[in-house]
């Protein structure tokens, strides 16, 4: 017998929410029945394009039996709220990145999944994408050693320019770290298949007139891993000509995804390109959706994980710690949940 489809909610319709429907509109076994915002037009817009049903509020969504998941692609500091609501309606949870904006809320909202018996999974997406998906492909192979270093460098123009205005407060996003970093967190974590044991950090002050932000201009932070293995992230938003610079240094091999195609550089050979592979080529944003539909009706927890989600957020409070300290260690530790 056919399983039926996993039937999906929206509780906002912006557009990060829409590339999400636009992409989960075309997993099989996934069915969108009702959307909803805070701004009418959108959730009207949106549920006229998707054929779903438009409800007024996310506890009125929430109140429909035949929701069985939940997308949450709110602004960050409405995260823990609407998760936390969605679980105990029965739901299981896809919420954008970051997972929310404090470690406490993270482990609520995780504790809280594993109470009432759903899942919940993270947007952290970036891992999917090329080059990063074919550079963890190489460090996960075995044929270059282990990994040594993870430098990550993301830097752009004022996240104003996108004229999204919760984006420019920092107690609505979380600032650069929580809004953008996420994902290269995420991904430095998981070449090393780890949570790092202490991260530091140096921030450039909050200059709102420069960026039209509230949030620091930009950060240097560095994670150091068991073994000895280290991570670096420059992130920012006070380079107007635009930085992307991704390397894993191997014990045998330089792994450098940097200009958008991988290239490996070993001791007896130079600049070895590295073939994308098939499951690298599926859309990013439909993989993850994809993934979360198909563990969800097995039963199993999708990847990326809510613990992988509360990773990231530890890590940018511990870095915004440290800054705040002159750069002095936090210590990270990953929480025992089960």
């Amino acid at each position: 017998m056919a399983k039926k489809n996993l039937r999906f909610g929206f509780i906002a319709c912006g557009s990060m929410a829409r590339s999400l429907a636009e992409q989960l509109a075309t997993v099989d076994g996934a069915q969108i029945v009702a959307v909803t915002d805070i701004i009418r037009e959108r959730s009207a817009n949106a549920a006229k394009e998707l054929g779903a049903a438009e409800e007024e509020s996310a506890d009125a969504l929430l109140e429909r039996k035949d929701i069985d998941a939940v997308i949450v692609a709110t602004p960050p500091d409405c995260h823990a709220g609407h998760i936390c609501a969605a679980l105990d309606a029965g739901k299981h949870v896809f919420s954008e990145k970051p997972l929310t904006l404090t470690v406490k809320d993270a482990m609520r909202c995780v504790k809280k999944a594993r109470k009432v018996g759903r899942f919940l999974g993270t947007g952290q997406v970036l891992r999917y994408y090329q080059p990063w998906q074919t550079m963890l492909d190489c460090a996960r192979s075995g044929r270059y050693g282990v990994p040594l270093m993870a430098n990550e460098i993301r830097m752009g123009g004022p996240l104003s320019r996108m004229n999204v205005p919760w984006r420019n407060k920092i107690s609505m996003c979380g600032g650069w770290l929580f809004e953008v970093g996420a994902h290269e967190l995420d991904f430095i974590c998981e070449v090393f298949d780890a949570w790092p044991e202490t991260v530091s950090a140096l921030a450039v002050p909050p200059d709102e007139k420069l960026t039209g932000t509230d949030h620091h201009c930009a950060y240097s932070v560095n994670m150091s891993f068991k073994g000895g293995g280290v991570g670096h992230y420059l992130c920012g938003q006070v380079d107007y000509a635009g930085s992307r610079w991704s390397r894993v240094l191997m014990s045998g091999g330089t792994i450098n995804g940097t200009g958008g195609t991988v290239e490996v550089t070993t001791p007896v050979k130079d600049k070895t390109p590295v073939e994308v592979s098939e499951e690298g080529k599926e859309n990013p944003v439909h993989r993850e959706l994809r993934q979360f539909v198909e563990a969800i009706r097995k039963g199993k927890q999708p990847v990326p994980t809510d613990v992988e989600g509360m990773r990231a957020v530890s890590i940018a409070c511990a870095a915004i710690e440290s800054s705040d300290n002159g750069g002095a260690p936090v210590k990270v530790k990953k929480p025992n949940i089960e």
